[in-house]
């Protein structure tokens, strides 16, 4: 027989699942009935759209005077008001947030006019023009009608604090009467339009929850189907406050030693939602330390909740580490720190509270080895036991003292952990033991081994920052590669596998894209490239990141297993030429070279592998293509159009390069076309240049364009001097005295732009210099330090005659030291020098075709000035000077 108290509860049991029932058939009965009234409200809406279709399109086709009447309901099915908007082709009918119906039609004639709900309805053909409005309505009524006019009185366009609009109120006025405005209407955004309350003074109830800008449109409809408009833009902010929850932050208590989470909850008291709320956690009196061990005060973190709804509260979590010490600590947590999003109260987001952090830590031991074993180097499986008053969550490894880096063991209450030495020497190996308190081991337990034998293993890596390429092109083949190599004691005799995993594609590998490559075998201090031939480049641009792995299945046995990996990042871009002309940089120093200035304004080096050069010059030939100028990527002969094959010309991002095209004749006012095409098989886009012709030839000792200048001095050949490498030339010592007296160009001349020595350095002057007694070659140093300055002249004159004098002076020209030589032979200079004082080297080199040609005033080369006496009008060797600075 049943107990009394048993047969009540079951009684109660059956009750509660009766009412369930019933609960569920209420809710789902009451939903299929809201279902059922919204459909037939809009069966409704969309008969009264049919109707009021059907009348214009009648009297349309009736014709001019005819008219007929009718009448649409004052509410919808369900007493839901609506508003009714008769347009071109169509009418439309909105209700309620979200009520919609829209009837579209053939109208063959201009509909105007306002359906008046309730009432009886007069529709008319004006002449081809269809009129709606009250019984009364007449066609010249319809057809002179002018729109009313309305606007917004409040809010004006601006920017307002969420809560201080609660309405919109405006007026609406009328020339043919303001009595005849039959409807002012708003809507707000995409917001169907709603009626305000009033017509001359209107106002509508309208207050914003959410940040943002909105857009506030207003019409009024008169009689007779005319209608105005008024918009405006008002932005709306600190719709939220975000608030910490009081005595929600959790937990109160903690275990020294161990990262745990911490947590609070976050509420909006404001009437908008916030997106991406921070909330921040710190702790100024706690360390945080780094193996050393180096420890500083001062901990946080920070979590972001997605979004926080109006009165909505969220949790916010981090990861806190624990001190070692156990003492009570203080832990503020601030919403929004940074204060990106505007609160109607910004003096709440702080909240502090104190947790007690206290020990109650789990042990382990390490069984074998033992302290003071002596191990051979290769696999070591160390092994231990640990126990705790629950139980035994994990079990870290570490062969680096209690520094770590620690490593998960397998196993708990008995566990085990393989280890590769990577090197001979002592290693202090420690156990630490973690329970299901998140309490951690207090003092771990350590012991002492000394591991030898590592020498003989081998040891593969891939060698740091040599993964190629750096740059692909969206979808392109490319070569993926890396260098391999065995910084171990012992050859690699066996097979293995060095594995490339794209990190952000997905594939069959562990879900990534990957590739493998098979290596046989490396011997020790040996550099192999490992690459992975036509791969193709991913579709998307950005920067995928390659895992690289060496011996991906561990076949061999290494002396470190810890260095295998390395990552890289390939850029994935669309190839685009951006190598460009930088204008005004067209020059020509003489009449078969023209030279113009290029520069990569791209983020990304690009490489020169063609080019296809086009001019208008019958006749001419290209010889030579410099880039940059000085280097030969190309000699032969070429016509115009014709492609040339350069050798590859890498140009960094951001750089200037000067490139000299040269020709077999002069090409003065030439149009020249210069197309680049890069090694990706990108093409430039073609640079435009017109040469500008010399007139003056540069580096000839001639005076052709008769401006009574030296080469030197004429602006002509500026840039040839700099160009040649052969200093400031100054024709400075007319009676070859073998000093730069300054009668005709002082040594400081031009101080600004001499060409500059480093302290260690080495110019080389080809095929030009020697031609005149009077000429001296300038160059300017600012040591660095303090030193001995040393200057060494190298020259290959091989006339008689010749004679080279090698000064130093100051700013002041004055002669600090000297001394002299054959032009075929090494000459050395030095002197003290003292750090960023300016010194100018000077170079008088003599040399001649025969020794009577040096005579002063025998050749003056075509110059009338008396002053610019030379010897001998031809280019004579080439030197070359070089500085060394000892501190």
């Amino acid at each position: 027989m049943k107990k009394i108290g048993q047969v009540s509860v079951e009684f109660i049991l059956v009750v509660g699942f009766i009412m369930l029932i019933f609960m569920v058939v209420f809710i789902v009965v009451w939903e299929k009935q809201k279902e059922a009234l919204e459909h037939k409200t809009f069966l409704d809406a969309q008969r009264i759209c049919h109707s009021v279709v059907a009348n214009i399109n009648t009297i349309s086709e009736q014709g001019d005077g005819y008219y007929r009447f009718f009448s649409v309901p004052d509410k919808l099915y369900g007493e839901q008001n609506y508003s009714l908007t008769i347009y071109k082709y169509g009418v439309e009918i909105t209700w309620g947030t979200e009520g919609y119906a829209w009837v579209e039609s053939p109208i063959t004639a201009a509909a105007q006019g306002r359906v008046h709900k309730g009432e009886e309805n007069k529709v008319m053909n004006c002449g081809g023009v269809i009129c709606i409005g009250d019984v009364n309505i007449t066609c010249e009524e319809c057809l002179n009608n002018t729109a009313p006019n309305v606007t917004i009185s409040y809010p004006a366009p601006g920017t307002y604090d969420c809560g201080t609009i609660t309405f919109i109120n405006g007026t609406a006025s009328d020339i043919n009467g303001n009595d005849t405005i039959g409807v002012v209407e708003v809507k707000i955004d995409w917001d169907p339009w709603k009626s305000a309350s009033g017509i001359n003074n209107w106002s509508y109830p309208w207050a914003p929850t959410e940040d943002g800008t909105y857009s506030i449109k207003v019409r009024a409809t008169d009689e007779y189907g005319g209608m105005g408009e008024y918009e405006i833009s008002v932005n709306i902010s600190k719709c939220t406050n975000l608030k910490p929850v009081n005595g929600t932050f959790t937990p109160s208590t903690a275990s020294t030693g161990e990262s745990i989470p911490i947590s609070i909850d976050v509420n909006n008291t404001g009437v908008g939602s916030a997106a991406s709320v921070v909330v921040n956690f710190s702790c100024p009196l706690c360390p945080v330390c780094i193996p050393g061990p180096v420890c500083t005060l001062g901990w946080s973190n920070s979590n972001t909740i997605s979004e926080l709804g109006s009165g909505q509260t969220k949790t916010a979590t981090v990861m806190w580490p624990v001190p070692l010490n156990a003492i009570n600590y203080s832990i503020t947590v601030t919403a929004d720190p940074a204060d990106a999003i505007d609160e109607s109260n910004e003096t709440d987001n702080d909240y502090t509270h104190i947790v007690q952090v206290v020990t109650d830590p789990p042990t382990s031991n390490i069984t074998d080895p033992e302290d003071g074993d002596a191990l051979n180097c290769g696999q070591i499986i160390i092994k231990g036991n640990a126990s705790d008053d629950g139980w035994i969550t994990k079990v870290e490894v570490s062969t680096n003292g209690t520094y770590g880096p620690w490593y998960e063991a397998e196993g708990n209450e008995t566990w085990n952990y393989t280890w590769t030495p990577p090197e001979d020497g002592n290693y202090t190996i420690c156990s630490n033991a973690k329970d299901n308190n998140n309490y951690s081991q207090m003092f771990q337990h350590c012991i002492n081994v000394t591991v030898s034998g590592c020498a003989e293993l081998p040891n593969l890596v891939p060698v740091e920052d040599t993964l190629i390429p750096e740059y692909a092109g969206v979808n392109s083949t490319m070569d993926l590669c890396v260098n391999v190599t065995n910084n171990g004691g012992g050859n690699v005799t066996e097979t293995f596998v060095v594995r490339f995993t794209s990190m952000n594609e997905s594939g069959s590998c562990d879900g990534k894209r990957c590739y493998g490559k098979s290596v046989d075998g490396l011997n020790v201090g040996e550099v192999k490239r490992v690459c992975v031939f036509n791969v193709q480049a991913p579709n998307a641009t950005k920067n995928y990141t390659i895992s690289i792995e060496v011996d991906y299945f561990n076949n061999i046995t290494e002396r470190n297993e810890t260095d295998n990996n390395d990552t890289g990042v390939i850029e994935v871009i669309e190839i685009f030429c951006n190598i460009e002309l930088i204008p005004g940089s067209v020059w020509q120093d003489h009449p078969q070279f023209v030279r113009f200035k290029i520069i990569n304004n791209g983020t990304y080096p690009q490489t020169i592998d063609n080019m296809n050069v086009t001019w208008d010059l019958v006749g001419a030939v290209m010889q030579e293509v410099n880039i940059p100028q000085g280097d030969e990527v190309w000699g032969g002969t070429a016509g115009s159009g014709q492609a040339v094959d350069i050798a590859d010309v890498t140009i960094d991002a951001g750089t200037e390069n000067t490139v000299k095209l040269g020709f077999d004749r002069n090409m003065k006012d030439a149009n020249i076309a210069v197309i680049f095409i890069l090694d990706d098989g990108a093409v430039c886009d073609p640079i435009l240049l017109y040469a500008p012709g010399s007139n003056e030839t540069c580096g000839n000792c001639m005076d052709e364009d008769n401006d009574t200048l030296p080469d030197w001095a004429d602006p002509d050949c500026n840039q040839f001097f700099r160009d040649e490498g052969c200093g400031e030339v100054h024709y400075c010592d007319p009676p070859d005295g073998d000093n730069c007296a300054g009668d005709c160009g002082s040594c400081s001349d031009n101080l600004g732009s001499m060409p500059e020595l480093d302290d260690n350095d080495t110019k080389t002057c080809s095929n030009y210099y020697g031609y005149s007694t009077a000429e001296w070659h300038f160059y300017k140093i600012i040591p660095g330090a303090d030193g001995k300055l040393i200057v060494n002249f190298s020259g290959n004159a091989p006339l008689g005659g010749s004679e080279t004098d090698l000064s130093i002076y100051n700013t002041l020209c004055n002669r600090l030291n000297h001394t002299y030589g054959s032009s075929e032979s090494n000459i050395v200079i030095s002197y003290d020098v003292t750090a960023l004082n300016t010194y100018i080297i000077a170079l008088d080199v003599d040399a001649c075709i025969a020794d009577n040609d040096c005579a002063i005033g025998n050749c003056t080369c075509g110059y009338t000035h008396p002053k610019y006496i030379a010897c001998n009008c031809s280019k004579v060797g080439s030197y070359t000077l070089t500085t060394t600075l000892t501190p």
